[in-house]
């Protein structure tokens, strides 16, 4: 009864996705919310064949529900089987205002990636998790959404440019598949000297997202560039073209890569030589200002007699910080570099 349920409360298809692709845990989480609604209960066994996944698997998302809905409740264990179901007055999940601020913002962070030609559009994922609330959770999330707002700097137009979300669908196949990528990278130094794109053979490693523009680390495996192998980043943007490799060149994603330690160095995203100490004098009138936040892995925060503040940091790259220092204006000086 339950694997009734569960096709009855699988999603449309999303274009581009394979019919028996497997869910996100977000997906997984609405469909199983749905289905214990319509078919009583749970049994681990089941579920985890349903959806391709270990019984693991399973019990995390189960977490979350219990955690979104306190009802549900264990009603039969033996050995290693289990079974879960929701009590009868159980109908919506009763969301805490802070995971009602967590799909705000989440709507918001990831609106500049949405669009008609995205393949991994999730406005209608998070359309289908507010559905499950109750209605006084769906009338507080709709009065919060209106009131929360991500101000980014210089965002990139990625819903208007639909070549560059099927570029982004096609990376995310290989990412996901772990199959290489075949790509012409157009840098902005190759375009000002007139050269073509590079043709290059990519492993994808992880996807980096900054001030809303979409980065990716690779491993680069063959084609024209001047060391090889090479772990480099690039930009969605800067691909004039994307395509998947053969399936017989399938990777491993290198098991020592981690994208917080690959990153640490850098203050954004660029990570090109260094280490260089960055050291600024703040006066007191924007020491609080530069003390409450937190500007890079390695600050020192250096308080000094009259009020002012010192700030040390050891950044990989020093050019994205000057844009930080020049926001403040004369509130700051350079003592080095």
């Amino acid at each position: 009864m339950y694997a009734q349920a569960m096709r009855k409360a699988e999603p449309a298809d999303t274009p581009g996705r394979k019919k028996d692709a497997d869910y996100a845990q977000a997906r997984r989480v609405v469909g199983l919310y749905q289905a214990l609604c319509d078919g009583g209960s749970i049994t681990l066994r089941e579920a985890a064949a349903l959806h391709h996944v270990g019984r693991r698997t399973i019990q995390r998302d189960l977490a979350i529900l219990k955690d979104l809905d306190r009802g549900l409740h264990n009603v039969s264990e033996a050995n290693v089987e289990a079974a879960y179901k929701l009590p009868r007055k159980s109908e919506k999940w009763q969301a805490r205002r802070e995971q009602l601020l967590a799909i705000a913002v989440g709507a918001e962070q990831i609106s500049f990636l949405s669009g008609p030609h995205f393949m991994t559009d999730v406005r209608p994922l998070l359309d289908q998790l507010s559905a499950n609330l109750g209605r006084t959770e769906r009338e507080r999330l709709a009065r919060l959404e209106r009131k929360v707002i991500v101000l980014e700097p210089a965002r990139r137009r990625y819903r208007e440019q639909s070549e560059l979300q099927a570029r982004l669908g096609v990376v995310l196949d290989g990412l996901l598949r772990e199959l290489p990528l075949d790509i012409l990278y157009h840098s902005p130094r190759q375009r000002s000297l007139g050269r073509p794109a590079r043709p290059l053979r990519v492993h994808p490693l992880c996807l980096a997202l900054h001030r809303q523009g979409v980065y990716v680390v690779v491993d680069v495996v063959d084609g024209d560039w001047p060391r090889l192998p090479d772990r480099i980043l690039l930009a969605i943007d800067r691909m004039t073209e994307v395509k998947l490799g053969p399936g017989d060149l399938a990777f491993r994603h290198p098991a020592d890569f981690d994208p917080q330690v690959w990153f640490a160095p850098a203050f954004g995203v660029m990570r090109n030589g260094g280490p260089t100490t960055v050291l600024l004098h703040v006066d007191a009138e924007w020491a609080q200002y530069v003390a409450e936040r937190t500007w890079h892995a390695s600050e020192r925060l250096l308080p000094q007699p009259d009020g002012s503040l010192r700030l040390e940091l050891e950044v990989s790259d020093w050019t994205e910080v000057v844009d930080y220092v020049l926001a403040m204006g004369e509130h700051v000086v350079v003592l080095a570099p």
